[in-house]
């Protein structure tokens, strides 16, 4: 495919990039170390949960059938703490004092909490006109899942509950995606890095930073800049470091048809297949796509800084999804908070703001840009809606993909 062949499609160029790439293989790390990375292999109960008739409450427990027939009053007989084996009720007279967490004492079916009882001389008084039943206050074993039940599978993010049920599986160590790195170059003589002297004719390096934060927002993933000048030389050098050392090579600029984009004729003498280059998008119309000859990909994006975040969010983070092996599922669906028309026959990633509706309902708030160079617009958006090629006007309530400008899944 050349430059001058027709544009693809969205759906295509994402089905391009779907199929040329695959899971990132897995490692075995610490517990400790799993947050924050995707787990790779499924997790099964240890043990039905809760494994014991588990006290809700501190208080007394009790056979219910002694209240049934009369007894207000009951001899404490013991103390039932968390984590020890479970005492036995002498009769339905006594009770035993329990704390939150602890086993259901042998012989009994029913807690009262500590603050439906009054205790003086041993005993247990319970609450004028308190009923009791079988059952009250009590977390009845396996009643939340049974033993070997699939708790968790592959491709979910790690994050505090899933740490809990991989723990409450038994398991010191689990099989998670690797951190892995990424490599940006960000080629150009008019870009000064912040902090320093910058002239009339020059500006900012930004995208490359707003690439690597992107990117950075998954918490398993390190990205590295390469500021570098508009040399082709150079260039490839910086290329072939990068796809030694880092796992995803990220280029921005220099990618379009004008005298001094060269990336395309460089990647190739890299030895970087092309996939496809150039969608039916706007902004971002120039994007290009690769495998390195080692397998790791490329993603060319264009040099204005709004087709590059836009670019990120639609392909870039979606694609770093299916290295780092996590659940495949689509993007969710927002309805638009107010008409939109978009004339040209491209495809529309246009950034949105996230708000609630009267109703409580998500909605995405269009904020179109003045260009593809104004980032500021972008200043308080949260990612960016996918409108179709073949359809100009989107009424308000048009439902439309989200992609966020970072986070995990």
């Amino acid at each position: 495919m050349t430059t001058d062949e027709p544009l693809i499609s969205i759906a295509r160029a994402e089905s391009f990039i779907r199929d040329s790439l695959s899971a990132m293989p897995s490692i075995r790390v610490p517990l400790a170390q799993a947050a924050g990375r995707i787990l790779r292999e499924p997790v099964i109960a240890e043990r039905q949960q809760p494994p014991f008739d588990r006290v809700m409450m501190d208080g007394i427990a009790i056979d219910s059938a002694g209240v049934a027939a009369g007894v207000r009053s009951f001899t404490i007989t013991g103390t039932q703490a968390a984590g020890q084996a479970p005492l036995v009720l002498a009769d339905n007279s006594a009770c035993i004092e329990i704390m939150t967490g602890a086993v259901l004492p042998t012989a009994c079916d029913a807690v009262v909490p500590v603050e439906r009882i009054s205790i003086s001389n041993g005993s247990a008084v319970l609450e004028e006109g308190l009923s009791v039943s079988a059952g009250q206050h009590i977390h009845p074993r396996g009643s939340d899942y049974p033993r070997a039940k699939l708790l968790l599978e592959p491709g979910v993010l790690i994050r505090a509950p899933e740490v809990a049920v991989i723990a409450s599986a038994g398991l010191a160590e689990v099989c998670v995606s690797p951190r892995f790195s990424a490599g940006i170059i960000s080629p150009g003589d008019e870009l000064v890095q912040p902090g320093q002297p910058i002239e009339a004719h020059q500006i900012r390096r930004s995208n490359d930073q707003a690439v690597a934060a992107a990117l950075e927002s998954r918490s398993d993933l390190s990205a590295h800049c390469y500021p570098v000048v508009d040399d082709p030389d150079k260039v490839a050098a910086q290329i072939k470091t990068v796809l030694e050392e880092d796992d995803l090579l990220v280029l921005c600029g220099a990618v379009s048809k004008g005298k001094f984009d060269f990336v395309p004729t460089v990647l190739a003498e890299c030895g970087v297949k092309k996939i496809f280059h150039r969608i039916a998008q706007r902004p971002g119309k120039p994007f290009w796509f690769g495998i390195a000859a080692n397998g790791k990909p490329v993603f060319a994006l264009p040099g204005n800084p709004v087709s590059v975040l836009a670019c990120a969010a639609r392909y870039l983070l979606p694609a770093l999804e299916l290295l780092r092996g996590a659940d495949n599922s689509p993007p969710y669906q927002l309805p638009l908070a107010k008409a939109v028309d978009f004339p040209p026959a491209l495809g529309w990633l246009l950034a949105v703001q996230l708000a609630s509706s009267e109703n409580g309902e998500l909605t995405a708030i269009p904020q179109p840009t003045n260009t593809s160079g104004d980032f500021a617009g972008l200043s308080g958006s949260d990612g960016i809606v996918e409108l179709p090629a073949d359809q100009q006007h989107f009424p308000a309530g048009y439902r439309a993909h989200f992609y966020p400008w970072g986070g995990s899944t």
